[in-house]
């Protein structure tokens, strides 16, 4: 079993995959969170890693989560989330896929894949993505619908 603390201010918000405790630890300004099991301590270390910028790393840890449970629809996401900040897109595009389609009622999932695409200079399904996260009730800028019609 693997516990961090995370600091609270400016931290990412943690998946499902954690149990936060409603206390500090030790100090004021710090969060205690629980690993629930072993592919727990690969989402701690994924965090932080990716947190700490050190996004190789965070995609090793990504990868052992998804041989964990491939039908993590979150961290096939964490995944491509990953691989577009290393420059990777077109494996960001694969993951994204593999998330949309193990979650496809997630709008969030939909927005990600469609600013991808904008990138990619696929401008037409980056619409269609985009309208697909809106009409699944994700709150998708006018301004980024506009900038791919």
């Amino acid at each position: 079993m693997v516990c961090i603390v995370w600091p609270l201010q400016g931290t990412r918000s943690c998946s499902s995959r954690f149990i936060t405790w409603n206390k500090l630890y030790p100090r004021q300004g710090f969060e205690f969170k629980r690993c629930l099991a072993g592919e727990t301590a690969f989402s701690n270390r994924f965090l932080t890693y990716y947190q700490m910028q050190r996004y190789q790393d965070a995609l090793a840890d990504v990868n052992r989560l998804i041989q964990f449970d491939p039908t993590d629809a979150s961290a096939h996401h964490d995944k491509g989330v990953t691989l577009s900040i290393l420059a990777r897109k077109q494996d960001a595009l694969l993951a994204y896929t593999e998330a949309i389609r193990l979650a496809p009622q997630n709008g969030g999932y939909s927005i990600s894949i469609a600013k991808l695409n904008k990138d990619l200079g696929n401008r037409k399904q980056a619409y269609e993505d985009a309208i697909r996260a809106q009409q699944l009730g994700y709150n998708v800028d006018p301004g980024f619908i506009q900038s791919v019609q």
